[in-house]
């Protein structure tokens, strides 16, 4: 008896011992199983949205079978020239990257290192977007982006000097936002008509001399074919002329003893009355300090009502396996874009669905005058020269401005200096 029972007891132990090895390996194989998906995106989204590592453990408790891992990339630009190398040689540390603008995607696309969006996209999803945004994130017909944010140009204003002085409606043109500007401006108490930004490169080709262009000819007749903007034209000539007008006549271009960075909090605290800027600086302004003083225009039209967009998305990798494609596109419109959404509006950023900005409870801005902002659209150009283009202007309106060069010397100058990047980059 004895003998049996010591024989029954490691049988025993040795049948435990084999159920919990069978257990582990059923673990690890299911574990094997799961769908693997890595989500890389922009360093700065990790401070705006914290939420995001949350968001892939909600979806990977509602699909077991699949394991979404958020990665986090630097906050550089030079980033996605790494990206580019790796992708060259075949190799990639993401399969769906989320932070990528119109304006860098052109070597991803050419390369053919980023998934056209059509086949997982539902056709009431797409729908909701306005064409424009979608017309941003697309090359050659295909969407090569799904648009979470975007930046547009507009005019916010202070409700309380704009009352004031009597001014009620939104300015018609250009040549009535400068009527404006000089009604409201008042230097001896401290408050100056308008704000716009000509000395930053960036700032100056987006938020102004973009934005006059689209009024004066339309957003198809900004850039020609090649994305390379056309400085010799007469629209061109005007557009400087707009600026050169409002800066000789007082100041309502750079405001006295206030930084550039400074002048969303000049125009906060009162001491500038109307800030031509991206919509999100007054939104920024009305969230922190409140919107009883703070409204919103559209840009002025003149011919053609329109703006400028800069906006980002969310890129497929091609080098992904399918299965993990789909997964990667599943998990950003089911978990990440609803999200988003909640996430951009409390931000002061706008929304991309026309189903969110619409809504009666969504802010002024958003519903009053976004629709009229995408009538005419020009979006950050995928070209190689776009940087060139940008530097090269603004050094133009500041000579200008400074009185170092007439228009058309300043002008021709930048036409030679892009044209001679563009051949540069085209190899010509």
């Amino acid at each position: 008896m004895t003998r049996n029972s010591s024989i029954l007891g490691w049988l025993r132990v040795s049948l435990t011992l084999l159920l919990c090895f069978g257990l582990v390996l059923g673990a690890v194989a299911l574990s094997e199983a799961k769908v693997r998906v890595r989500v890389m995106a922009e360093g700065w989204m990790f401070d705006y949205f914290p939420q995001l590592r949350n968001w892939a453990s909600d979806f990977n408790e509602k699909h077991p079978e699949v394991s979404v891992e958020m990665l986090k990339t630097p906050n550089t630009e030079d980033v996605y020239k790494q990206f580019l190398m790796k992708f060259r040689i075949k190799r990639s540390d993401m399969d769906l990257l989320i932070g990528p603008h119109s304006g860098n995607i052109l070597p991803f696309v050419q390369g053919g290192y980023f998934e056209d969006w059509s086949k997982y996209l539902p056709a009431e999803i797409k729908a909701d977007y306005p064409e424009g945004f979608l017309k941003a994130c697309s090359y050659n017909g295909k969407l090569y982006l799904l648009p979470f944010y975007d930046e547009i140009t507009g005019i916010a204003y202070r409700k309380d000097l704009a009352q004031a002085a009597g001014i009620k409606d939104a300015p018609r043109n250009w040549d009535e936002l400068f009527q404006y500007a000089k009604k409201l401006n008042n230097p001896q108490k401290g408050i100056w008509g308008m704000s716009w930004d000509t000395e930053s490169a960036w700032y100056f080709m987006n938020t102004a001399y973009v934005p006059r262009m689209i009024s004066l000819v339309g957003a198809d007749k900004v850039y020609d074919k090649n994305w390379v903007i056309d400085t010799s034209s007469k629209a061109a000539h005007e557009a400087f002329a707009t600026f050169k007008t409002w800066n000789d006549s007082g100041t309502y271009l750079t405001i006295p003893n206030v930084a550039k960075w400074e002048e969303t909090e000049a125009f906060k605290a009162g001491k500038v009355a109307i800030l031509g800027h991206w919509l999100s600086h007054g939104a920024w302004a009305e969230e922190s300090w409140g919107k009883k003083n703070i409204g919103y225009w559209p840009i002025p039209a003149d011919k053609y009502q329109g703006s400028c967009i800069a906006i980002g998305g969310a890129a497929i990798i091609s080098l992904s396996s399918d299965e993990v494609k789909k997964w990667a596109a599943k998990f950003y419109i089911e978990q990440v874009i609803p999200n988003l959404d909640k996430a951009l509006m409390a931000a002061g950023w706008t929304p991309l669905r026309k189903s969110v900005y619409q809504k009666p409870d969504s802010p002024s801005w958003m519903r009053d005058i976004l629709d009229q902002s995408l009538q005419n659209v020009v979006y950050l150009p995928p070209s190689a020269i776009f940087y060139d283009m940008q530097e090269t202007t603004a050094l133009a309106i500041q000579k200008v401005l400074l009185g170092q060069a007439t228009i058309e010397a300043a002008l021709k100058e930048a036409t030679a200096t892009i044209n001679k990047a563009y051949q540069a980059a085209a190899g010509k």
